[in-house]
């Protein structure tokens, strides 16, 4: 894991998987032609466990990714969800034993169904940035392929996801995508993709992932101050700045995680902060991760408790860039065909083998005091009984998750500030 900017690496065929800060909407054009292309009608209504194998392969990929970045002592961001969702597109194309390990791994039962849930999914979502509210989630899809490929005309025509680039123009094609890209996000990430990369590729496979989020109770900045972090017993850092506050919040100890879990909600919004402090500072998050499954997550949510809390949180930004170990870690979870010269995505092409041999994850996070209700944050301030202590000065584990779905749609693990 690393944190920086642009890309490199190992050239030739390629997929990219991407969690950006990416603003643009998928399309649903071709919702009425994709059956032909799956050879089976589309289901009539969602299913309503489909949610459920989202989360339980996003938790388990995200533990994985977290047990490793603890090991080397780094903090990490990512968006499983966005990482899902770039496998899912790949699924569609897929056949043989690519399709069955993708589809073991995605908790997927048909790609028709898989279509119909995804864009469910997508929608329920996104659903809230149709109207005023304190958090704005945006998911992306696309896919580039190169203009020397012979797509398959019933996708083409039916998934508006796909578009054909020439890439032997490498700085046009580059500019077409970082265009997407720099638009999508108001300029915030800016020549994302190297043209060099494009010229040698001929497939890339994207989501992007955008999330921004206002606290229902802001933090007051003028309450924020410098106090050290305790990286392990007795090793501290810093100082860095931690926010508080101390209001009524949703609270629980003695979870199945091993660890105090509050909820931070984001204004007018079914999407939520859920901060995952050790029970115990001596197991630490290590702990917290081994016991991280979706039951053990749903039984500590239901164990949650109105109480008076007085938080203390880091305010902090944290960007992290996964490049092969992404590929590595989802070799581990039984996604193996797609990255080998055996891999079948004839459902896309039939001109040209195509195989994946690098994957890039991005992802960025920034917390901050700012909220959207300054006059709840002061009321509660005025509460009577002693407040419990929540002080994240020590690592912890933290997931963005949307209450409705019970999807976790970016998580990560704080062990260490930034350096910079």
């Amino acid at each position: 894991m690393v944190k920086e900017s642009g890309m490199g690496g190992r050239l030739g065929k390629m997929l990219l998987l991407a969690a950006l800060t990416v603003v643009l909407a998928l399309a649903g054009e071709g919702d009425a032609h994709i059956s032909r292309c799956f050879k089976r009608e589309l289901p009539v209504e969602p299913d309503p466990e489909f949610s459920s194998g989202v989360a339980k392969f996003s938790l388990q990929l995200f533990r994985r990714l977290a047990e490793q970045a603890l090991a080397q002592e780094e903090s990490l961001f990512v968006s499983p969800y966005s990482v899902w969702s770039s496998l899912c597109l790949a699924y569609l194309g897929s056949n043989g034993k690519t399709k069955r390990e993708l589809a073991d791994a995605l908790r997927l039962s048909g790609k028709s169904n898989a279509y119909v849930n995804w864009k469910f999914l997508d929608e329920m979502l996104t659903d809230e940035t149709n109207r005023r509210s304190g958090a704005n989630f945006v998911t992306m899809n696309k896919g580039y392929f190169s203009n020397t490929l012979q797509l398959d005309s019933c996708l083409q025509k039916s998934l508006p996801e796909l578009e054909v680039l020439d890439f032997s123009q490498a700085s046009e094609a580059a500019s077409v995508v970082n265009g997407d890209v720099e638009a999508t996000t108001q300029g915030k990430i800016k020549d994302f993709l190297d043209p060099l990369l494009l010229s040698r590729a001929n497939f890339i496979l994207l989501n992007a992932i955008f999330f921004k989020g206002e606290w229902e109770f802001k933090f007051k900045p003028e309450d924020t101050t410098p106090k050290p972090f305790r990286v392990s017993p007795g090793r501290e850092v810093g100082p860095i700045p931690m926010m508080t506050q101390t209001g009524e919040f949703k609270y629980a100890v003695n979870t199945p995680l091993g660890a105090k879990v509050l909820e931070l909600p984001y204004a007018d919004s079914n999407y939520s902060m859920y901060l995952l402090l050790p029970s115990s500072e001596a197991e630490g998050t290590a702990e917290v991760l081994s016991q991280l499954s979706k039951r053990n997550l749903e039984t500590s949510l239901s164990m949650l408790q109105d109480a008076s809390v007085s938080v203390q949180l880091p305010k902090f930004s944290l960007s992290t860039t996964i490049r092969n170990q992404l590929m590595t870690t989802l070799q581990d979870m039984g996604i193996k065909d797609l990255f080998s010269q055996q891999a079948d995505l004839v459902g896309f092409t039939v001109s040209q083998p195509l195989s994946v041999d690098e994957t890039v994850h991005k992802a960025t996070v920034e917390v901050t005091e700012e909220g959207t209700v300054a006059a709840a944050a002061t009321g509660l301030a005025g509460i009577r009984v002693v407040p419990q202590q929540f002080v994240l000065d020590r690592p912890f584990v933290f997931l963005i998750l949307n209450r409705v779905v019970g999807l976790p749609v970016m998580a990560g693990v704080f062990v260490t500030p930034p350096t910079s």
